[in-house]
Protein backbone atom coordinates (compact mmCIF):
# COMPACT_ATOMS: atom_id res chain seq x y z
CA UNK A 1 0.00 0.00 0.00
CA UNK A 2 1.83 3.38 -1.03
CA UNK A 3 2.74 5.24 1.53
CA UNK A 4 2.83 2.43 4.09
CA UNK A 5 5.65 0.36 5.20
CA UNK A 6 4.88 -2.95 7.03
CA UNK A 7 7.33 -4.38 9.39
CA UNK A 8 6.94 -7.46 10.56
CA UNK A 9 8.89 -11.00 11.18
CA UNK A 10 8.50 -14.55 9.56
CA UNK A 11 9.43 -18.15 9.72
CA UNK A 12 9.49 -18.52 6.16
CA UNK A 13 11.76 -16.97 3.81
CA UNK A 14 10.60 -13.61 3.48
CA UNK A 15 9.96 -13.83 -0.45
CA UNK A 16 7.54 -16.23 -0.15
CA UNK A 17 5.62 -14.76 2.82
CA UNK A 18 5.52 -11.15 -0.04
CA UNK A 19 3.93 -13.91 -2.15
CA UNK A 20 1.27 -14.94 -0.09
CA UNK A 21 0.21 -11.69 0.75
CA UNK A 22 -0.27 -11.01 -3.21
CA UNK A 23 -3.62 -12.81 -2.87
CA UNK A 24 -5.35 -11.27 -0.24
CA UNK A 25 -7.71 -7.85 0.18
CA UNK A 26 -4.95 -5.62 -0.72
CA UNK A 27 -4.83 -3.81 -4.17
CA UNK A 28 -1.24 -3.19 -4.05
CA UNK A 29 1.66 -5.87 -4.32
CA UNK A 30 4.21 -6.23 -1.46
CA UNK A 31 7.67 -5.88 -1.84
CA UNK A 32 10.22 -6.69 0.05
CA UNK A 33 12.86 -4.22 0.72
CA UNK A 34 14.81 -5.46 3.77
CA UNK A 35 15.03 -8.76 5.45
CA UNK A 36 17.68 -9.72 7.88
CA UNK A 37 17.89 -13.19 10.01
CA UNK A 38 18.10 -12.02 13.84
CA UNK A 39 17.84 -14.68 16.94
CA UNK A 40 14.64 -13.35 18.69
CA UNK A 41 12.16 -11.86 15.80
CA UNK A 42 9.77 -11.38 17.82
CA UNK A 43 11.09 -9.51 20.22
CA UNK A 44 12.92 -7.20 17.80
CA UNK A 45 9.82 -6.87 16.19
CA UNK A 46 7.85 -5.54 19.12
CA UNK A 47 10.39 -2.90 19.90
CA UNK A 48 10.46 -1.58 16.54
CA UNK A 49 6.65 -1.02 16.28
CA UNK A 50 6.85 0.08 20.08
CA UNK A 51 9.70 2.84 18.33
CA UNK A 52 7.44 3.88 15.20
CA UNK A 53 4.27 4.05 17.34
CA UNK A 54 3.44 7.39 16.25
CA UNK A 55 3.61 6.17 13.29
CA UNK A 56 0.96 3.07 13.26
CA UNK A 57 -1.85 2.61 10.95
CA UNK A 58 -3.22 -0.75 11.43
CA UNK A 59 -1.59 -3.80 13.05
CA UNK A 60 1.89 -3.63 11.21
CA UNK A 61 1.90 -1.30 9.07
CA UNK A 62 3.19 2.43 9.37
CA UNK A 63 2.67 5.86 7.59
CA UNK A 64 6.15 6.90 7.62
CA UNK A 65 9.22 6.00 4.34
CA UNK A 66 11.60 2.74 4.34
CA UNK A 67 14.09 4.98 4.97
CA UNK A 68 12.82 6.36 8.01
CA UNK A 69 12.32 3.02 10.02
CA UNK A 70 16.48 3.02 10.19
Amino acid sequence: MPGLVKIGYTTKVPELRGINFDGTHSPHLYRIEFDIPVKNPRALEQKIHAALKDFREGKEGFRCSFAHTF
